[in-house]
């Protein structure tokens, strides 16, 4: 991937020549003339041009330098990330056989106004039928969880608290039309491919404390969970739960957020459920055999289906690139970027019908004579292909065809829930799609200014982590992070011994990622990045920063003449919070191991219309701890985080707001 080379030459000839004149009026009052037919003015704007030459040519020299050599020893501006987001499908009513392909595209409106593009990356199948029933089975005892006259709770445990073997959780789905009496119920035919989507909060199960070998592979707990459906046995009206194969876990057995793919029923009737008054289309997922360690139950969200994954990309089809005349080295230029480089199909193809299909490469120094490579740029969309000793040269009067690719991303893509409201193309059978959680992930391309800072880090450890800088500097390398405070000796189970060998690295995500506590996502990309780099006798643990909460009560004199009441507490409240603000610009300005208050005072008295301040009470923590009285100083613990309660500034005024 190339650099953007900088532009250190900021004056303009004009500018130049400008600056001469202002010195002649100072030093040689009596030149009068600046006309350009004027001799010495005319000397002047050639000395001018000359220096403009000069000065471009040679201010450029060093970081030029700088430049080539980090490109020479392999560094490159990281490209930009699409945005990653959960679109819902929700089907028409009495509607059955909807399927959303895929490359579906729905649409956000943007900051800037502009669409945001999102593409779906598998095909899905529509549930038809409402799930309005959840109950939980535990201990042969049943619970509700979610009726069609009751909403399910924020959160819930699917199988209870320690569940044990027999525990289930029952899905329960409506007919899709009333059936009125006498008439018997229709089965329920679900989808071939079924697909639940499971959601959890941050601080559910592994995601409280995410270590290395769990993320690698995020492998799931000792236990089995069988998938059942409930139907009649032959014609008679028994009932029992037949087993349905379970193709994908993305959930690591609902411990973490993730998708769910089960072969779906057929001819599935219209049943009850022991102490469950209702008849419904029941699912179940039954604790079969193992046990769930402690601390480690599921608690979900969520259990949803018509959900499926979408990206800030959009695919191009059959692009034509140009005719292949033959030379060493040939670049084409794609008409859309950036690229996502893993999507781009290039073949040429020949007047007869013959194709060949060419490798994308990041570069071409491994590729041999013979091997039909291709090097790609994703940020610049240029192609290039070999010079016949590193790479097959394509043959002349071929067409060079992009067959698809994808591109976008960006931070633009971060859009909020429920952005996500436009179908770009008609879909029988769907009604409307929306994203109930916010986009998450997407970053542009990396700056140069960024790149030479972390360029320092990684030429010192030589991309391993060493020390907790190190580990702090490769965490903030992810997109999403605003910023990270990394714990030597720290274990998460033992916070307050110190256990060798172990780091724990704190998090926090930057505001347009909803920071400061992270989204499960990134929090799984934190993980897997330092995993990458971690020693290999070193124990790792990543977790959410802990919230230290403060309230602050202000008492003021004011000058009436200046402020009323109203604006002035506005304006002190503004302050409050630019002065708590955990987004402060800067690395290391989230996780401040002591807040001056201070600092804060000499504020408030600087703003006009304040006379005195004469009492700033400050509160943090779950102890309603108080800064230091000499001081006036707050000190929190590291990995500690601080924000402002929300409603946590209260600002009065003595006598009434007087003098």
């Amino acid at each position: 991937m190339s650099l953007d080379f900088p532009d250190l030459d900021t004056r303009s000839y004009d500018e130049l020549v400008a600056e001469a004149q202002r010195r002649i009026v100072r030093f040689v009052p009596e030149w009068t003339d600046f006309n350009p037919s004027d001799p010495g003015t005319a000397l002047v704007e050639l000395f001018c041009w000359l220096t403009e030459t000069l000065l471009y040519e040679t201010n450029r020299m060093p970081d030029l330098a700088y430049v080539k050599f980090l490109e020479l020893v392999g560094f490159s501006q990281a490209a930009a990330v699409p945005a990653t987001v959960d679109l819902t499908f929700v089907p028409m009513a009495q509607v059955t056989g909807v399927r959303v392909p895929r490359g579906t595209r729905a649409s956000a409106t943007g900051s800037d106004g502009a669409p945001v593009v999102f593409e779906t990356d598998d095909d899905l199948a529509l549930v038809s039928y409402p799930l309005t029933d959840i109950w939980i089975r535990h201990q042969d005892k049943y619970s509700s969880v979610r009726r069609p006259s009751v909403d399910a709770p924020p959160t819930y445990r699917p199988f209870g608290c320690r569940p044990i073997q027999g525990d289930a959780l029952l899905l329960g789905f409506a007919p899709m039309a009333p059936v009125p009496d006498g008439v018997p119920p229709p089965t329920a035919c679900f989808p071939e491919l079924l697909r639940l989507h499971v959601t959890v909060p941050p601080e559910a199960g592994v995601l409280k404390t995410l270590s290395a070998a769990e993320v690698r592979e995020l492998p799931d707990p000792p236990v089995t969970l069988a998938w059942e459906y409930q139907t009649r046995r032959g014609t008679g009206q028994a009932l029992e739960w037949r087993p349905l194969s379970l193709l994908t876990d993305g959930t690591g057995r609902l411990t973490h957020e993730g998708y769910l793919v089960i072969a779906g029923p057929h001819d599935v009737p219209l049943t009850s459920v022991d102490e469950v008054p209702e008849e419904r289309y029941w699912l179940r997922c039954r604790l079969a055999d193992g046990a769930y360690a402690d601390d480690l139950e599921p608690l979900v969200k969520a259990v949803s289906f018509n959900t499926i994954t979408a990206r800030n990309l959009v695919t191009e089809y059959e692009e034509l690139l140009g005719h292949a005349e033959g030379h060493p080295t040939e670049t084409y230029q794609l008409r859309q970027t950036p690229v996502d480089a893993d999507s781009l199909v290039v073949e040429t193809r020949q007047d007869d019908g013959t194709t060949q299909r060419w490798q994308a490469k990041s570069d071409l120094l491994s590729s041999g004579p013979a091997d039909p490579d291709f090097a790609l740029e994703p940020t610049t969309g240029v192609v290039t292909f070999g010079d016949g000793r590193n790479g097959l040269i394509p043959s002349a009067d071929t067409e060079v065809v992009a067959a698809s690719y994808r591109h976008g991303g960006g931070i633009r893509g971060n859009v909020p829930a429920g952005a996500v409201l436009t179908l770009l193309a008609e879909l029988p059978g769907v009604d409307h799609v929306t994203n109930h959680r916010p986009a998450t992930g997407g970053a542009d391309r990396q700056s140069l200014d960024e790149l030479r800072t972390h360029a320092k880090a990684m030429l010192r450890n030589q991309r391993r982590a060493v020390t907790a800088e190190d580990y702090v500097t490769f965490a903030r390398q992810v997109p999403g992070v605003a910023d990270a405070a990394a714990l030597p000796l720290v274990h998460p189970d033992y916070p307050d011994k110190q256990v060798p060998g172990v780091v724990t690295v704190v998090i926090a995500a930057r505001r347009e990622a909803y920071g400061p506590l992270v989204d499960p996502v990134l929090l799984a990309k934190v993980c897997q990045r330092l995993e990458q780099v971690r020693l290999l006798a070193t124990e790792l643990h990543v977790r959410q920063p802990d919230l230290v909460e403060f309230t602050i009560e202000i008492t003021l004199r004011r000058v009436p003449s200046v402020a009323t009441e109203d604006l002035l507490s506005s304006d002190v409240t503004e302050a409050v919070n630019r002065f708590m603000d955990p987004f402060a610009p800067g690395p290391g300005a989230m996780f401040r191991a002591e807040l001056r208050f201070a600092d804060l005072w000499s504020e408030l008295l600087s703003m006009a219309g304040v006379r005195a301040v004469t009492k700033l009470n400050v509160e943090y923590g779950k102890d309603k701890k108080k800064p230091d009285e000499n001081t006036y100083m707050a000190r929190l613990e590291p990995g500690q985080l601080a924000v402002l309660k929300p409603d946590g500034v209260t600002v009065t005024f003595q006598n009434g707001g007087n003098e």
